[in-house]
């Protein structure tokens, strides 16, 4: 709840008030909360005002994929939630491998 309560402050827009589901799912996948928030703030600019790929796509993490955001190359989620829990795996995967590698 203290880390939620902490996210929350920084995310505006198209994130604003998701800062529990956040932790909660990072939490279940093992990824550091915090560091899954910094990417997406980085990512959607949501800090301020959300990313045209955050709004009409539900992209937080500026995934690539089908299906096609706009017929364009990014990837389109059909809820947010969706759009942070693919992002949250893909900071995972990457985390692993990282770990796994050194």
């Amino acid at each position: 709840t203290e880390i939620a309560r902490k996210i929350n402050k920084f995310l505006n827009s198209t994130l604003k008030g998701k800062g529990e589901f956040i932790v909660n799912y990072c939490l279940e996948v093992g990824l550091d909360p915090y560091l899954a928030a910094s990417v997406m703030l980085q990512e959607t600019g949501c800090q301020w005002t959300c990313s045209k790929l955050t709004r009409s796509c539900n992209n937080v993490g500026g995934n690539k994929g089908k299906p096609s955001c706009n017929g364009g190359s990014y990837r389109k989620f059909d809820t947010l939630e969706d759009g942070i829990k693919f992002a949250i795996n893909v900071l995972s995967l990457w985390s692993f491998l990282i770990w796994v590698c050194r």
